[in-house]
C-alpha cells in the first residue's frame, strides 16, 4: 500500500468517524441526553446505511465485556491472595485452611 494510499484511508476514515459521532450526539440530544452512548452509535449506523456491520459490533462488544471481566476477575483473585499473603504475614502461627 503506497503512503498516498494509508493517509486517504486515514482521512477517510477520520470523516466517517466524525460522521457517525455526529449523528449519534443528534440521536443523544434527541433523548434529552449529554453522553453519547454505544447504542446511540448502533443506532447511527443503521440510520446512515451501515446496519450490515451491526454484528461486527456486536461481536466486537462481545469480546470487550469479556475481557474487562476478566480483568476484574484478575484484579479481584490478586487481592484475594494479598489478603491471605497478609494475614499470614501478620499470624505466622496461624494455620491456613484447605
Amino acid at each position: 500500500m503506497s503512503k498516498n494510499t494509508k493517509i486517504a484511508f486515514s482521512r477517510i476514515s477520520g470523516v466517517f468517524i466524525l460522521y457517525i459521532s455526529n449523528l449519534a450526539n443528534e440521536i443523544c440530544k434527541s433523548k434529552n441526553r449529554s453522553k453519547i452512548t454505544v447504542n446511540d452509535v448502533i443506532e447511527a449506523m443503521e440510520k446512515s446505511g451501515f446496519q450490515n456491520f451491526k454484528p461486527d459490533v456486536d461481536n466486537l462488544l462481545f469480546e470487550i465485556d469479556k475481557s474487562e471481566t476478566n480483568k476484574k476477575q484478575e484484579i479481584k483473585q490478586r487481592r484475594d491472595e494479598d489478603d491471605i499473603n497478609e494475614e499470614i504475614f501478620d499470624n505466622p502461627n496461624k494455620q491456613m485452611k484447605d
